[in-house]
């Protein structure tokens, strides 16, 4: 962990007082403490505010493409703590990203670039980072889903599905298993991820109609109903 990533922390919250929770990016490092240089934390949880120009929307990030706030980077006020719990069960959401979500819904989350852990990879670990080897493709989607740009490749177009449909059924399932008091409008959560599932759907039938009907016969299950 970096010496100073206390202060660091507590710098970000100084400079802008509303904030509540603040996360920040951090070096890989393998199983006996050697760094790995190829790519940082974020770059391997596909966070990629160091590879886009435009300002990123961390609710619209977190409810279309994918968490990007790994716990132990993250800070969060002491104030905070009754509006977070109780939290979701594991199986749907972990802690991390559910802590996420609530601040970034009250627009009061922000980051530090700065690599402030050190992330080790291992065999064993809970959630693991992905095969660098796919960044590319990750990073094409999610320009895509940003809107920052257009694509009509069939295998871009089926992981940005993918990743549709991931949300609207972690959303589906959230909404139907949470006990405590919601605070967040998981409704129109799922139901962005439904219409985008369906204009993505009508691009993949155009880009290769053989595919789309022959290949992957169970793509179309949301495009039929509508």
């Amino acid at each position: 962990m970096e010496k100073t990533k206390n202060k660091k922390i507590i710098d970000v919250f100084n400079k802008n007082p509303p904030l509540e929770g603040v996360f920040s990016n951090g070096d890989l490092i393998n199983d006996i403490g050697e760094k790995i240089e190829k790519n940082s934390l974020w770059d391997n949880i596909l966070f990629l505010e160091n590879h886009l120009k435009e300002t990123i929307d961390l609710y619209y990030y977190i409810t279309n493409i994918r968490n990007m706030v790994t716990g132990a980077t993250l800070c969060i006020k002491k104030e905070i703590i009754e509006t977070v719990f109780p939290f979701p069960n594991e199986s749907v959401m972990f802690h991390d990203e559910w802590i996420a979500l609530i601040l970034a819904s009250r627009k009061s989350i922000s980051y530090s670039t700065e690599h402030l852990i050190s992330y080790r990879v291992h065999a064993k670990q809970q959630i693991g980072v992905m095969k660098f080897s796919s960044f590319k493709r990750n990073s094409e989607v999610i320009k895509y889903i940003l809107g920052h740009k257009t694509t009509e490749e069939y295998k871009c177009l089926l992981q940005i599905r993918k990743s549709f449909f991931r949300n609207y059924n972690k959303f589906k399932r959230l909404k139907n298993s949470y006990s405590g008091k919601l605070t967040i409008d998981l409704d129109s959560i799922i139901e962005t991820n439904k219409k985008n599932i369906i204009k993505t759907e009508k691009i993949m039938k155009k880009s290769n109609f053989f595919c789309f009907f022959s290949i992957k016969p169970w793509i179309n299950s949301l495009i039929k109903d509508n």
